[in-house]
């Protein structure tokens, strides 16, 4: 499962590279973590506030390949939009790393991207929030 997770789209670096069999492509990361917080809340104006606090533990190759990582979100779920909003990406220690964010046919990306090239473990903590509430708790109810 957290393979799966390479999909995240990992940022390549800028030097151009001839391929060769040692060197994989920017997605050949590895997870050694995700961990995950969802808070429903409620908002000051009496919705409900949603927060949600991903921590990626990346393993990055040794060899100068990634610079960070771009992860992907929905803007809608079941026909709802969600206007997600970054509160910030800080690192294993919680110091802020440097992060920007696009939105492009329905996703909204956050991009945090070091200045160096990024080898071996990474903690990556991603803190978002739905920005406009439109969370519908009922949907998920177990019965």
């Amino acid at each position: 499962m957290l393979r799966a997770l390479a999909l995240l789209v990992i940022l390549a670096g800028g030097v151009a590279v001839a391929p060769t069999a040692a060197l994989a492509d920017v997605n050949d990361v590895t997870f050694r973590s995700l961990d995950v917080d969802d808070t429903l809340g409620r908002a000051a104006d009496g919705t409900r506030a949603l927060r949600v606090v991903e921590t990626f533990v990346a393993e990055f190759p040794d060899h100068d390949q990634n610079r960070g990582m771009r992860r992907p979100l929905p803007e809608t779920y079941n026909g709802q939009p969600l206007f997600p909003e970054l509160i910030s990406v800080t690192d294993e220690t919680a110091q802020p790393r440097p992060a920007a964010t696009d939105s492009d046919d329905g996703s909204f990306f956050i991009t945090s991207a070091a200045p160096g090239y990024v080898h071996g473990a990474a903690d990556l903590c991603l803190h978002v929030h739905d920005a406009e509430r439109h969370v519908d708790v009922r949907r998920h109810r177990r019965r």
